[in-house]
């Protein structure tokens, strides 16, 4: 078994756990959005849009049917609580950004060695 499952660690925890002094807050919820999806919490999916002479890749983003008895950490949260139906992910990270402020003082908030 892997120690962050022993401690019950998600990615961007155990980032902070390797270097408390320097709190990567943008890295922290690129982790954050990855470990969601890779556990089946959200689903990604690419379309493509036709614009005048080009196309454009957008990624989406949306909640996939959560079970009641899951619990999430407040990092964790604060993505989940941005999503309404489908998103756009590049939009939906600009909001969650916006909504965290300072990405120190996000990743020094979250992932506070007494939160762990």
């Amino acid at each position: 078994m892997v120690p962050s499952q022993i401690l019950n660690l998600t990615p961007a925890e155990s980032l902070m756990l390797l270097d408390p002094n320097n709190p990567q807050g943008k890295r922290m919820i690129k982790l954050t959005f990855a470990d969601l999806m890779l556990n089946g919490v959200l689903k990604a999916h690419i379309q493509e849009e036709k614009q005048m002479f080009s196309s454009k890749k957008r990624i989406y983003i949306r909640k996939e049917k959560i079970s009641s008895d899951l619990s999430f950490k407040p990092h964790e949260r604060i993505i989940l609580d941005h999503i309404h139906g489908t998103e756009r992910l590049d939009k939906l990270a600009r909001e969650v950004y916006r909504s965290v402020g300072s990405l120190k003082k996000y990743a020094l908030d979250h992932f506070a060695p007494t939160s762990l």
